[in-house]
């Protein structure tokens, strides 16, 4: 339970078979008034879905409606998800609302979310790795389980009525508690040390090392409006399709375009200086490297903002306008792109804005040839179809 905006420690004791390794959850608030999740528990995995392995969870007290204090908030009627902004460590973790059903059937409605971390600087001030973010949890995305052991067994005995309630959906409705939680399971590799199945694993000194530490502090929950379209378009580089994580070197604020034997780090971006300047305003076609660089921490922003989104990559511009014989494709690659006009590009962000298709999707454009005219604004929806969502 919350503990009212004071510090409170808790600890978790575990079955019978680790029972001298205890989980240890700190529910504090940091210097910040955020409520921090922090902790530790032991590394151990499930044997079986019966058998669970060791996990830490947090757990609001007692939501109540304001017209009937017998039921939970309702969120159904306009909203479609939580929106939370956190700091933590890189691991996974687990958003899980109960209901009335909790109570009932032993289901409740879990969400999954991988965090982001810091990678440290050498010499740097700060050691921490924890990040911030924003995470957008989608009501959709939160699934039925049984965490009550009676009701698994009714289940596993075939109770019909009790699988039949596994497959329902979600709507938001009837929220009772919110709360996080952080299991073995999806983050083995985050232990400080491998189990081992051999007994002399038990040992005390070995024990020690097989811990799971872990840090979720929250400054926020929030629910969010549906939106079926997107909230924010933003026009990217096409360059950026073939970029992959190896690519990123945020200490020289460069992109590593191209891999070099004999170069550490390649073709890559500079800092903008003025010989850079020159260069790009001398040619108006040609493009900084360090707008790319800083283009790609843009993506990565706005992914992570909880915004719906439309992320747009262009191509080389010029100043036709678009031909009766000519279309638009949009690409999930960046492969063999031909350049297009700042009228094109500006109804393609027109459409996006007012299409629920175009939502949480990243596409490059291309110019293509066809031997007859068509309604380019069909085109352009039936085009956001095909492009697969990120989120």
């Amino acid at each position: 339970d919350t503990a009212n905006g004071k510090d409170s420690k808790r600890t978790k004791r575990l079955p019978s078979s680790t029972s001298m390794m205890t989980a240890q959850v700190n529910w504090i608030k940091n210097k910040f008034k955020h409520g921090v999740f922090t902790g530790r528990f032991p590394n151990v995995p499930s044997i079986s879905s019966s058998a669970k392995g060791s996990e830490a969870s947090i757990i609001s007290s007692r939501l109540r409606s304001r017209d009937d204090d017998s039921k939970g908030i309702d969120f159904s009627n306009g909203f479609a998800g939580l929106l939370c902004r956190i700091c933590s460590d890189g691991k996974t973790y687990e958003a899980f609302l109960r209901t009335s059903e909790y109570e009932t059937d032993g289901i409740e409605y879990v969400c999954k979310f991988k965090t982001a971390s810091k990678i440290l600087q050498s010499g740097a001030a700060n050691k921490s790795i924890n990040k911030f973010a924003t995470v957008r949890l989608p009501f959709s995305k939160f699934v039925p389980m049984i965490r009550n052991k009676r009701m698994y067994n009714k289940m596993k005995n075939n109770d019909k009525t009790q699988k039949e309630r596994l497959n329902t959906r979600f709507e938001g409705n009837d929220v009772k508690q919110i709360g996080f939680r952080i299991n073995n399971d999806d983050n083995i590799e985050a232990s400080n040390d491998k189990p081992s199945s051999k007994a002399s694993t038990s040992s005390k000194k070995n024990r020690k090392k097989n811990w799971i530490s872990f840090y979720l502090a929250l400054s926020y929950i929030k629910v969010y409006r549906s939106q079926p379209e997107p909230e924010f378009i933003y026009l990217s580089d096409a360059r950026l399709g073939g970029i992959h994580s190896g690519m990123i070197r945020h200490d020289l604020k460069q992109i590593v375009l191209s891999e070099d034997e004999n170069d550490d780090i390649g073709i890559s971006a500079t800092i903008f200086d003025e010989k850079e300047a020159k260069r790009v305003m001398t040619n108006k076609n040609d493009r900084s490297s360090q707008e790319l660089y800083y283009k790609y921490c843009g993506e990565e922003m706005l992914k992570g903002s909880g915004l719906s989104y439309s992320i747009v990559r262009i191509p080389e511009l010029n100043e036709l306008k678009s031909g009766e014989f000519s279309t638009l494709e949009l690409k999930q690659t960046s492969d063999n792109l031909e350049a297009v006009s700042r009228s094109e590009v500006a109804a393609v962000c027109v459409s996006a804005l007012l299409d629920p298709n175009a939502r949480n999707i990243c596409f490059s454009i291309s110019k293509s040839k066809r031997d007859k005219a068509i309604n380019i604004d069909e085109t352009i929806s039936n085009q956001f179809l095909r492009i697969h969502p990120e989120t």
